[in-house]
């Protein structure tokens, strides 16, 4: 279930972020009139009207994953203190 979930989650992110309903603008057509657009994370209409926050969040939501989904196989499953016993190993006895 655990390694099910670390595949599904960061895929699910992307797709959400993806969608035409994450970012929101509001653009005045009148000094009363209000209009809401939404637009996707990857879209560059918002950066374009100086909304960074969506484009960056995405940008990095995809960096992360990568770096979640590959990973060398020797670190799957490896606890910290195997990999102190192994450094351990190498040091010399002392002798009394």
């Amino acid at each position: 279930m655990k390694k099910i979930s670390l595949v599904v989650f960061p895929a699910l992110t992307i797709v959400l972020e993806a969608l035409p309903m994450g970012a929101v603008c509001t653009f005045a057509i009148s000094p009363t009139e209000r209009v809401r657009e939404t637009f996707s994370y990857f879209s560059l209409i918002p950066f374009g009207y100086a909304n960074f926050a969506p484009l960056i969040t995405a940008i990095l939501t995809v960096v992360a994953n990568k770096t979640i989904m590959v990973v060398p196989k020797p670190l799957i499953g490896q606890t910290a203190s195997e990999f102190l016993w192994k450094r351990e190993k190498h040091l010399p006895m002392r002798r009394s």
